[in-house]
């Protein structure tokens, strides 16, 4: 599929689920296109699209998307998971699934242990939690 026509066909999905709320967005993630789908097309921030089942948003202002731009590890600069499910309070923390922003006040979970993060991170982050305890995050206690 080249460019014009990609950018057409994401652009019609875009203006479907414009209003969806953030719940609604997930539960149709399967509407957006693919990660694999984007790969050598250019797309801007805002971008949404689906990668192993979990919806992701570009961050960069402008890019095209390269075959070695998996969302992951390495990738924080480009792409941020999406999860508006999850309150981000202690009772109903935001699962952290690396490769996410932190916001200060919020509550992340990862293997089994609650964390409170103390300031915004600004951008995804990779690292495991445990690994940014006095940086980002604090042990929760109730």
């Amino acid at each position: 599929m080249d460019n014009q026509t990609f950018r057409q066909i994401a652009k019609n999905a875009a203006q479907r689920l414009k209003g969806l709320t953030g719940d609604e967005t997930l539960q149709y993630k399967n509407l957006y296109p693919t990660w694999s789908e984007c790969i050598g097309k250019e797309v801007t921030k805002g971008f949404k699209f689906n990668y192993e089942d979990k919806l992701y948003e570009v961050i960069q202002t402008s890019l095209t998307v390269q075959e070695q731009w998996i969302p992951g590890q390495g990738t924080e600069s480009l792409y941020a998971e999406i999860n508006e499910t999850n309150a981000g309070t202690y009772d109903d923390p935001i699962p952290y699934d690396n490769n996410m922003q932190l916001y200060n006040g919020k509550y992340y979970s990862q293997d089994g242990v609650i964390y409170k993060c103390t300031r915004d991170s600004g951008q995804p982050l990779y690292n495991p939690l445990s690994q940014l305890v006095g940086q980002y995050v604090e042990i929760a206690t109730n």
